[in-house]
């Protein structure tokens, strides 16, 4: 469960003792007395902190580059970005096999395609 931010500050606000000790433990957060459950996060170290700036339209290219080892697998769970970085992969096999398909009767190898692919990645 999360807790929005106007739900929060009306519990906060609700607290009648001068001083209110916030707890927040695996799975729950206490506020004074009043014990919640929420989903929490604690971060062991960096490796997930970078958000992850996709646009809301992405293009292919944008899916795969999820993919191009700029980010860290932590950061792509952390951002929720798993079915995207997938997505970008699996348009990409579709992309090589249609050209595959088009470009095998002159006599073109589907391995040259990808290569032709994987050169073009590493030069962006």
């Amino acid at each position: 469960m999360a807790i929005g931010y106007h739900y929060f500050k009306d519990i906060v606000s609700s607290q009648k003792d001068p001083i209110l000790q916030i707890l927040i433990t695996d799975g729950e957060m206490k506020i004074g007395k009043l014990k919640i459950p929420v989903k929490t996060t604690f971060f062991e170290d960096d490796t997930i902190l970078r958000s992850i700036d996709i646009p809301v339209n992405p293009t292919p290219q944008d899916l795969l580059d999820l993919s191009s080892g700029h980010y860290t697998p932590e950061e792509i769970a952390f951002n929720q970005m798993q079915d995207a970085e997938r997505e970008g992969k699996i348009r990409l096999k579709d992309a090589i096999q249609k050209a595959f398909d088009l470009l095998k009767v002159y006599k073109v190898k589907r391995k040259d395609i990808e290569e032709l692919v994987e050169k073009s990645q590493k030069k962006e």
